[in-house]
């Protein structure tokens, strides 16, 4: 048997990720300063059981990006183009909202897999959305919400 002992400078960046190059960790620092540190994470409860209860049904894991904040404004005009806010309620009496926003940590939101957002046909279902008028490596295809709102950058 032979032992070794192994000396290794490890570079760590701001938010404790490590890296064995220093040029990796800066290039890693800089696209969180100038990338990650720009998005906030939400969670929309959607789809409200009009049978019985009226309980949402679905949660969505919903991730903006932006430079110019109003994070959670552009998770709310997303969820309402999408869904309407107000709508009749439990067998037509009366009305309720149609989903409802609350912030999320980024864990949260990293921890639920990724699935076809389209797939409506099961209950409690979690899914996973990225509002952001640019790609972002490790998030999911991106929904353009400059573009499609007809918004200037």
């Amino acid at each position: 048997m032979q032992e070794k002992m192994i000396t290794k400078t490890v570079y760590v960046a701001k938010d404790g990720k490590e890296f064995l190059g220093k040029e990796e960790c800066l290039k890693y620092e800089e696209f969180l300063d100038r990338v990650l540190s720009n998005i906030q994470y939400f969670s929309i409860f959607c789809d409200p059981d009009l049978n019985e209860t009226g309980g949402f049904t679905r949660e969505i894991h919903v991730a903006v990006y932006s430079v110019h904040s109003f994070h959670k404004e552009i998770a709310f005009e997303w969820a309402l183009k999408r869904f309407g806010y107000l709508g009749v309620s439990v067998q037509g009496w009366g009305w309720q909202p149609y989903f409802s926003i609350k912030e999320i940590t980024k864990e949260k939101y990293m921890s639920i897999e990724l699935t076809d957002f389209n797939n409506r046909h099961c209950n409690k279902s979690q899914k996973k959305v990225f509002l952001s008028p640019k790609k972002v490596d490790g998030f999911p295809e991106n929904f353009d919400y400059v573009k499609e709102w007809g918004f200037k950058e």
